[in-house]
This record gives C-alpha cells, structure tokens and sequence, in this order.
C-alpha cells in the first residue's frame, strides 16, 4: 500500500488521498458536512456550522470529477488499448 502521508509536497499529498479513495466517499463527505453545519446553525452554533459547512463544495466537487473522470471517453479508450497491447503480448 502506497504512503499517502510521507510526501515531499502538499500536492503529492493530495494527489494520493485522492486517488486511494473512492469518490462516492468525497460525496458522503461532503453531503454529511452539509447535514451537520445544517444541524449546527439550527441548534445556535452559528461559528462551528459555518465553518464545518464550508468543506460541503471542495468536497462534493472533488467527487463528482472523480466520478466523471472515470466514465471519460479518453480515459477508456487508453484503458482499452491497454488491454488490446496486452492481449497481443500474451
């Protein structure tokens, strides 16, 4: 298993949460800080909601391009030349 938290930059980091986590997490993520800030601001923690709610967009963005990256068409038809050099290899 890669290490994701011995990087030599913040990007590196990034780039390895984000590609050893699945997207529907980001979007659970994202959707669970919204449901809690709601939450927050409702019962009169104003600061606290304000600030979890703030994590909903970068959150769900980073899901959803997760997601459309991998139904792109680019990126299948790479996967599936792949597939075809491999298949020629064996």
């Amino acid at each position: 298993m890669e290490n994701i938290m011995n990087t030599n930059t913040p990007d590196e980091a990034v780039k390895n949460v984000s590609k050893y986590y699945p997207a529907v997490y980001f979007l659970c993520a994202g959707l669970g800080s919204l449901a809690i800030g709601s939450a927050l601001k409702m019962f009169g923690q104003n600061q606290m909601g304000s600030v979890i709610s703030k994590f909903t967009m970068p959150l769900i963005a980073v899901g959803l391009y997760k997601t459309l990256k991998n139904i792109s068409p680019t990126e299948n038809t790479d996967q599936t030349n792949q597939k075809e050099e491999q298949i020629e290899k064996e």
